[in-house]
C-alpha cells in the first residue's frame, strides 16, 4: 500500500495485489448549534438543510447556466452533456465546486465523521488483495447544548449584583458605625477632661 496526495492535498491509499490491509473504523456523530456569523454576513455558521441537496442544486444551476447540460453523475433530470466543450465545462464546474470550495452551501450542523486507524498490512502469496475493516461497537456522539438561556443568564447576573450590593451596603454600614464609635469616644474623652 502506498500513501499519496493528489494535487488538491487530499489523502488517499493505493492497494496492490498480494496485500492484506486491516483497519479500525471509528465513527463520531457531531451535532452543533447554528450560531449567527460574526463577520457581519447574514446567515448562520451551519445549516440543518440537507447538504447534498444544496450542493447538487447549486451544481445543476451553475452547469445549466454555463453550458445547458450537466455531468452524468449529478442526480438531475436535466440533459447530460455530449459535446466536448460542454463536457469540459461541466467537469471543471463539478471539480471546482463539489466539495464547497466556493462556499455555495453552509456546512451541515449534523455530521457523521468516519476515520480509519490502526492500519496494518501483510503480504499475501496467493496474488489476491484483501481489506478487513473492524468496526467499533459504539458511536461517539458530540452534541452542543446551550448552557444558559437569556432568562437564566439575567437571573445569574442579578444574583451577583444583589450579592455585591448587599455586601457594599453592609460594608458601608460597618464603616459608618466605626466612624460614629470613634467620634463618640473622642467626645467622651473631651467631656471627662
Amino acid at each position: 500500500m502506498n500513501q499519496f496526495l493528489d494535487f488538491n492535498g487530499r489523502m488517499g491509499y493505493t492497494f496492490r495485489p498480494n496485500e492484506a490491509h486491516y483497519y479500525q473504523v471509528a465513527y463520531e456523530d457531531i451535532r452543533t448549534l447554528p450560531q449567527p456569523k460574526s463577520d457581519h454576513v447574514h446567515g448562520e455558521t451551519c445549516t440543518r438543510q440537507i447538504y447534498d441537496r444544496c450542493i447538487y442544486s447549486t451544481l445543476e444551476r451553475v452547469m445549466l447556466n454555463s453550458s445547458g447540460c450537466v455531468v452524468p453523475f449529478l442526480p438531475s433530470q436535466a440533459e447530460i452533456c455530449t459535446s466536448q466543450p460542454g463536457i469540459n465545462t461541466t467537469f471543471w464546474i463539478a471539480w471546482n465546486r463539489v466539495t464547497n470550495q466556493l462556499n455555495d452551501c453552509n456546512v451541515p450542523c449534523e455530521v457523521l465523521s468516519v476515520s480509519l486507524s490502526g492500519k496494518n498490512m501483510k503480504t499475501r502469496s496467493d496474488g489476491l488483495g484483501q481489506i478487513t475493516l473492524y468496526f467499533q461497537p459504539r458511536v461517539m456522539r458530540s452534541e452542543e447544548h446551550h448552557l444558559y438561556t437569556v432568562l437564566s443568564l439575567l437571573a445569574e447576573i442579578g444574583g451577583y449584583v444583589g450579592l455585591l450590593l448587599g455586601y457594599s451596603l453592609l460594608h458601608a454600614a460597618s464603616s459608618i458605625s466605626s466612624f460614629l464609635e470613634t467620634k463618640i469616644k473622642i467626645m467622651e474623652q473631651q467631656l471627662v477632661q
